[in-house]
């Protein structure tokens, strides 16, 4: 946080490189954010992607990830998404509780966060932030 925070689209490519890179996970990501954002957006976003990375890669090893971070006029969003197998449903059990501390951390800032496969099967975790005003500085 602060001053010296790197802005959230090169912070989130560097993270997504670093994963990609240290745990040899399979990551694509798209970042196109057209508004800077706060400090506790940027944080709940890094934090919500590490996780849903963390916990595709864990259930679904060696599938590819799927990541979209961007943003329109009011909202930021963030979608993870892999492909899985019927082999694979299983997998998808366990604690929850990164899951579940995503959901607060969105809560907290107005916005949401919820898993769910989709038509093909595919999982994906989804974040929508309210985009908020940025802090103006005072001399």
């Amino acid at each position: 946080d602060g001053p010296d925070r790197l802005p959230l689209p090169e912070a989130a490519t560097r993270l997504v490189d670093s994963l990609r890179t240290g745990r040899d996970i399979g990551v694509r990501a798209r970042i196109d954010l057209a508004v800077p954002v706060d400090d506790a957006t940027a944080s709940t976003v890094l934090s919500v992607l590490t996780e849903t990375i963390l916990n595709a890669a864990s259930h679904a090893p060696g599938k590819p990830i799927a990541v979209e971070l961007d943003s329109d006029a009011s909202d930021l969003r963030l979608t993870v998404a892999n492909p899985t197998s019927p082999s694979d449903a299983g997998r998808r059990e366990g604690t929850g509780y990164g899951l579940i501390g995503a959901a607060e951390r969105a809560g907290l800032l107005g916005g949401t966060f919820d898993t769910r496969r989709i038509g093909n099967g595919d999982w994906t975790a989804t974040l929508r932030l309210p985009l908020r005003p940025m802090p103006t500085e005072t001399s």
